[in-house]
């Protein structure tokens, strides 16, 4: 379909007569003898797919050769040759109403962003064109973030790069890690997500290992060592968190007779603890972050005039409900008191057996993700003129969801039986999200950086570079994974930046991945040398590719106090950018060993052990190193 085109659509003498109402008289520049004179335009703002009247004189009794030019961000809609959809409902000689253009094209390339300006002209039959006027495209956005744990790191990246791109929401839905996202972004400032002392990208910054986020349970820790090792053993797997949950669920207790030299009775112990707890784990230390008010502040968030939809799963009836920005339970029948904002996302976060449930309003609720992990389906019935879905995981195969009943006071036992069906689904695909209704835009993952529960800096970076790289394909080939010519190569890069990551820690003698006896290296260090080339040229591959546009981060992810000690290194090693990637070491928990840095902690400066020294690098070669698309 090219250029303007008479719409089926239909809108009732009612809605015409409203539209007309809302129109804003145009002030005219001079008297006009010949041609379209367009007088008024209205509604204004609006919003993508939305109907706007103009009204004028002279604008032609029909359409006939007329046409509108409908000019945004570099792209015509309307006139012809224009390939662009564009739809008109009604074309007399004193009205023309017209949708706002919704994407359209290969990929949704036609697509208008937010807080847009567009331009409106009208040409009649004869070639007359009309005076120009404006109308601002103000798009109502909403964020959904899903459940993922640890992976919501992702969702960081890909929103830094929604906010460079002025896509800022008016609306923010989560579930699980998602909920504690959204509550921080919805204090309202770019501030939120990037002040360097309490921003989102700070906060995740500041967590260096698993205790930053959760500890065990008190009655974990009253167990003998073997028994706690064999829990310790299953959530250290690097399997999906799916399995995880089935291995807590069905299998720890058959294991834990074949798992050395435990005794029965520790066994028979163990089996009335998970009766009578809870969980296994405590959300203490996300706990006390949320109730910090310099972290996480209410006031802010109930003034910044966002609406915030935190998603938590009823055990007792089975249901997603939602607690709003200011604590108000949505959708539950007679209203229930106001529950504090930090105990409503704890309840979301409560991934069930592992971390422990909220329970008030006559509910034990526990994470969000066990029906609706990502909430899509309420962000659409709100009303919201663009969605974008922030996954944290690859997609899987989808299964229908159970409903889940309980009793409060149930053990862990019990709360893993009535869940662990429903985390098995993947709920990801509960909501029909293939294919994807319009405005509605899917940031997703096709690998894995890490697991659920797993807290690493490095990892974290990584994760948020790849959010940031996927956020810039997604708005620029669509949703489909099949339609992203750059989707193989950025996975290859985040992948092997995780490869390199694992070798890093072999050379430094900690390997917690790959080798746990690994002792300093120095052919380990050279072969991370030659990953870091490897790693180079793979960028230089995506930078040279004629789809690139902006998706590397132009400063790296890491804490302002790593960026402020890179920077003062000098040349050559001073670069904050994605080049850190193989200038520099990746981000490690053995904090010292970088910060500061020093010019002689590079992978390309001496580095010394038992056996041998490694030949630095010349700073010419790491000065070459900078351009990555050199020889």
């Amino acid at each position: 379909m090219a250029g303007t085109t008479l719409s089926n659509k239909t809108l009732t003498d009612v809605e015409i007569l409203d539209l007309k109402n809302k129109v804003t008289p145009i002030n005219l520049p001079g008297p006009r003898i010949l041609g379209p004179i367009i007088t008024a335009i209205g509604p204004a703002p609006t919003g993508i797919g939305q109907p706007v009247v103009i009204n004028g004189l002279r604008l032609g009794a029909n359409m006939n050769s007329g046409y509108i030019t409908f000019s945004a961000q570099g792209i015509n809609w309307g006139a012809p040759g224009d390939v662009a959809v564009f739809n008109i409902y009604q074309w007399t000689d004193t009205c023309i109403i017209f949708e706002v253009p919704l994407p359209s094209g290969p990929n949704n390339i036609y697509a208008i962003m937010q807080n847009v300006t567009a331009t409106i002209t009208v040409t009649d039959s004869i070639g007359n064109v009309s005076n120009s006027v404006s109308i601002l495209i103000n798009l109502r956005a909403a964020f959904v973030l899903s459940g993922g744990g640890a992976k919501g790191d992702f969702q960081v990246g890909a929103i830094r790069y929604l906010y460079e791109h002025n896509i800022l929401p008016v609306g923010l839905y989560g579930t699980s890690v998602g909920s504690i996202n959204a509550a921080k972004l919805a204090e309202g400032t770019t501030a939120a997500l990037e002040d360097p002392n309490n921003g989102l990208e700070s906060i995740w910054f500041g967590l260096k290992q698993n205790s930053d986020m959760y500890i065990k349970a008190q009655w974990v820790i009253n167990l003998p060592p073997d028994v706690s090792g064999v829990i310790d053993s299953l959530i250290n797997s690097n399997g999906p968190p799916q399995n995880i949950t089935l291995t807590l669920g069905q299998k720890l207790l058959t294991s834990l007779p074949f798992a050395g030299n435990i005794a029965l009775q520790d066994v028979i112990n163990l089996i009335n603890d998970l009766q009578q707890n809870m969980s296994i784990y405590v959300l203490d230390p996300i706990a006390k972050q949320l109730n910090n008010i310099a972290i996480l502040d209410p006031t802010k968030i109930q003034g910044s005039g966002i609406q915030l939809r935190i998603a938590m799963t009823c055990l007792e009836d089975g249901q997603v409900h939602y607690v709003d920005q200011n604590g108000n339970g949505i959708d539950m029948g007679v209203p229930p008191p106001k529950i504090d904002l930090p105990t409503a996302i704890l309840g979301s976060s409560a991934i069930p057996a592992f971390f422990n449930p909220q329970i008030f309003w006559n509910c034990t609720w526990v994470d969000g993700g066990v029906k609706r992990i990502v909430p899509i389906d309420k962000a659409i019935s709100d009303g919201y003129d663009m969605i974008y879905a922030i996954l944290c995981d690859p997609p899987l195969p989808s299964k229908a969801p159970n409903n889940l009943y309980s009793q409060p006071t149930e053990g862990i036992i019990a709360i893993a039986g009535r869940a662990v069906e429903d985390l098995l689904t993947n709920s990801i695909q509960e909501y029909p999200i293939n294919p994807l209704p319009n405005g509605v835009t899917l940031i997703q993952p096709s690998i894995s950086v890490h697991n659920t529960y797993t807290i690493d800096p490095g990892l974290i970076s990584i994760s948020m570079a790849y959010g940031y790289m996927r956020a810039g394909e997604v708005l620029a080939f669509g949703s489909n994974p099949q339609n992203n010519p750059l989707l193989n190569l950025s996975d290859s890069i985040i992948n092997l930046r995780v490869q390199i990551w694992n070798m890093e820690n072999i050379a430094m003698a900690i390997g917690p991945v790959l080798n746990p006896k690994a002792v300093k290296n120095a052919q380990v260090v050279l072969q991370i040398r030659q990953m870091k080339l490897q790693l180079r040229n793979l960028v230089c591959q995506y930078i040279q590719s004629p789809n690139y546009k902006d998706f590397l981060p132009p400063i790296d992810f890491r804490s302002q106090n790593e960026l402020n000690s890179i920077q003062s290194l000098g040349a050559p090693l001073n670069v904050t950018d994605y080049r850190t990637w193989w200038i520099l070491w990746e981000r490690h928990n053995f904090v010292s060993l970088f910060i500061p840095f020093t010019p002689t902690n590079s992978p390309w400066n001496a580095f010394s052990d038992d056996v041998q020294t490694i030949p630095p690098i010349s700073d010419a070669e790491i000065l070459n190193y900078q351009n990555p698309c050199t020889p």
